[in-house]
């Protein structure tokens, strides 16, 4: 399994081009579609991404690529016997690739309101985040280390829900304690990157 990181500005106007020339006529006027120039980067960038991460895993050139989802809203790559999965979050756009299914998530480590672990976080997740210290979450909202893991409990249940290619679903019906042991989580300081793939060898 390798992970494939870039920031839309490492994203210059020929490659995006490139990217776009790529692409299926439905997937580039869905692109060309959004009225955000950073949404549109993020796009071509995780799909310059995916091919370059398939194109070296699966031995073929970029162009010969075809993307297409499953029933669920899941992309895969037709024809070819290999697992991948973009994801972004603000500026970082990354893809996982294996010869396996795999599941990921990125997410920029950034303050935010703890009330979303009432929908993320069961007990034990609540055990991992607080400890101690469950009746003092606002003294926390800025704590880096406690944010730092919340995205990894945030990120491994994304990644989760993606290999499963269901969506996101009941975030209280998993723990991270459970995800865990099939997690590869890479934390750089910025950003927490996580694969889940439980059958990675």
């Amino acid at each position: 399994m390798k992970i494939y990181k870039a920031s839309i500005s490492e994203l210059s106007d020929e490659a995006f081009e490139n990217a776009l020339s790529l692409m299926s006529e439905e997937r580039k006027n869905a692109v060309l579609r959004y009225r955000s120039e950073t949404d549109r980067k993020r796009t071509v960038l995780g799909e310059i991404l995916a091919r370059r991460a398939i194109s070296e895993q699966c031995g073929v050139a970029q162009s010969e690529i075809e993307f297409k989802r499953t029933e669920k809203g899941k992309p895969f790559a037709v024809g070819l016997s290999v697992g991948f999965n973009v994801s972004h979050s603000e500026n970082t756009v990354i893809c996982a690739v294996s010869d396996k299914n795999v599941g990921a998530d990125v997410e920029v480590i950034r303050p935010i309101n703890m009330k979303i672990t009432r929908v993320a976080c069961n007990e034990s997740d609540l055990l991992y985040l607080f400890g101690d210290n469950l009746q003092n979450t606002e003294s926390v909202e800025t704590d880096r280390e406690t944010l730092k893991r919340f995205f990894e409990i945030w990120t491994a249940k994304e990644a989760y829900f993606k290999y499963t290619g269901s969506g996101i679903a009941d975030m209280k019906a998993l723990s991270y304690n459970e995800l865990r042991p099939f997690c590869v989580c890479e934390y750089d300081g910025e950003c927490i990157i996580t694969v889940y793939s439980p059958n990675e060898s």
